[in-house]
């Protein structure tokens, strides 16, 4: 029985040792207690140290959801490692949404791993934010480049199609207000006669400048190159600028063949960006060459069209022109059931005259009358030089007895007129003149020409110097 007795004491002690290990984590003082109660206790031990096995077993497998009843220090440890494991799991996933913010300051060197691969990200992030930033930028100025060369590619179509200045005027205005980010713009172009720049067109408010600009006043005309100026630098400022010079302002030369031919000037771009004068520069000199060459075309086109049309000698229209021009007016007059004069005039004894004064004299004279005619017609009437000492003058909607009286005025004016040639005055000029009207004398261009030239003919073998209306047509 003692020995009973001894190993229960022993027993409940070992027990009471454990429990107290177990729920404090410290030795226990002083005697055990004695009783039937040590196998209660060692009940609940064997309890807790299962619950205790199941939530290690499952916070190892990355459950951090397990509830956990038993008590004690190593429980508490553990319960607070699934604490500290939850609000990491909360700190990753906040990082995976950009907080790059998160530290962890409850696990030793777990922690400093952590911190130091958060810190990394958010520097990685950084980069890569502007890398993000400097693609964005590269991809809208690619875009600006693209929009500004499909611009310049349609002006340069649209330009081609111009027959005359006058038409590429307003299309040189559209396209540059979209290329450029100035508020107004002039277009001058250069008369040889007076040497000095004429505004053509312009657009915007303030204007940009003046309505004529003398060439050696402006420094792009100067270098034959795109000058840009800015409101701050007094010292090499245009003559020409506005009197109150507000942001950038740009001057582009227009040339052709080495050549001056006009001036773009662009004033008033606010707050522009760094290094954009130098890309305004650039894009500016793209325009301005491809403005030049369509200028210069057109120019040339110009020539080749007026030498096509026009007699060399008098600048009146050739014969060639007097055909297809007489055809379509003849059209116009029968739609509008309107009249359609054509007048012939002849110089009188114009092979005398030449035989007296040398062929040089008879250009001149030629010359001298040609310049009379573009002088006296009106703005819808068409002069031509029908052949050598001829001329046809056609007349649209006018009556008859109005022709009669103004070839009358031709042949009074023309007997006023004085050919100046070496140092001579030559005078006594006479011209005669035959009139026919449409349809009166001829359904056709051919019928009233002929009727026309019968009336001239008619009106030389009546003694000259005088106007002869033609029959009527039958």
């Amino acid at each position: 029985m003692r020995k009973q007795t001894v190993f229960g004491d022993e027993l409940g002690s070992i027990l009471l040792a454990i429990e107290d290990a177990w729920l404090k984590g410290v030795a226990p003082s002083g005697e055990l207690p004695e009783g039937p109660e040590h196998q209660a206790r060692l009940s609940r031990l064997l309890g807790d140290v299962l619950k205790v096995q199941n939530f290690a077993l499952a916070l190892s497998k990355g459950d951090l959801a397990q509830p956990l009843e038993a008590k004690g220090l190593m429980a508490g440890s553990l319960k607070g490692l699934q604490a500290n494991l939850r609000h990491l799991s909360w700190q990753t996933q906040m990082v995976a949404k950009g907080d790059f913010g998160q530290r962890v300051d409850f696990m030793g060197e777990f922690s400093e791993s952590f911190n130091f691969m958060i810190s990394g990200l958010a520097e990685a992030r950084e980069r890569i934010k502007r890398r993000e930033a400097k693609l964005v930028k590269f991809n809208a100025t690619l875009q600006a480049r693209n929009l500004e060369i499909t611009l310049i590619n349609n002006l340069s179509d649209a330009l081609q199609t111009c027959l005359t200045w006058q038409e590429a005027y307003p299309i040189m205005e559209h396209f540059v207000q979209v290329l450029f980010p100035m508020k107004s713009g002039v277009l001058y172009m250069l008369d040889s006669d007076k040497q000095l720049m004429e505004a053509v067109a312009h657009w915007g408010t303030p204007q940009p400048g003046i309505p004529e600009v003398i060439p050696h006043d402006c420094w792009a005309l100067r270098h034959g190159m795109v000058y840009v100026g800015e409101a701050h630098k007094e010292e090499m400022a245009c003559c020409h600028r506005p009197s109150r010079l507000e942001g950038f302002s740009a001057c582009l030369p227009l040339q052709a063949h080495d050549k001056t031919i006009g001036l773009l000037r662009l004033q008033g771009a606010d707050d522009l960006p760094p290094g954009a004068p130098d890309q305004l520069k650039v894009l500016a000199k793209t325009v301005k060459d491809q403005l030049s060459l369509a200028l210069a075309n057109i120019r040339l086109r110009e020539t080749l069209h007026h030498q096509a049309i026009h007699d060399p000698l008098t600048d009146l229209f050739n014969r060639r022109y007097l055909v297809e021009t007489l055809e379509r007016e003849l059209q116009r007059a029968q739609r509008k059931d309107t009249p359609l004069v054509v007048m012939m005039l002849d110089l009188d004894h114009f092979k005398r005259f030449n035989d007296t004064f040398g062929h040089e004299a008879g250009d001149s004279l030629l010359k001298t009358l040609g310049g009379f005619l573009k002088r006296h017609v009106r703005g819808g009437d068409i002069a031509c030089r029908y052949g050598g000492e001829e001329f046809v003058l056609i007349l649209p909607e006018i009556s008859l007895e109005v022709a009669r009286l103004r070839a009358e005025e031709f042949r009074q004016g023309v007997a006023q007129l004085q050919v100046n040639y070496r140092e001579q005055c030559l005078k006594n000029i006479t011209i005669s003149v035959g009139v026919a009207v449409f349809p009166k004398h001829g359904a056709t261009t051919d019928d009233v020409l002929k009727a026309a030239d019968e009336a001239l003919y008619r009106a030389k073998a009546a003694g000259r110097n005088r106007v002869i209306v033609a029959d009527i047509f039958k």
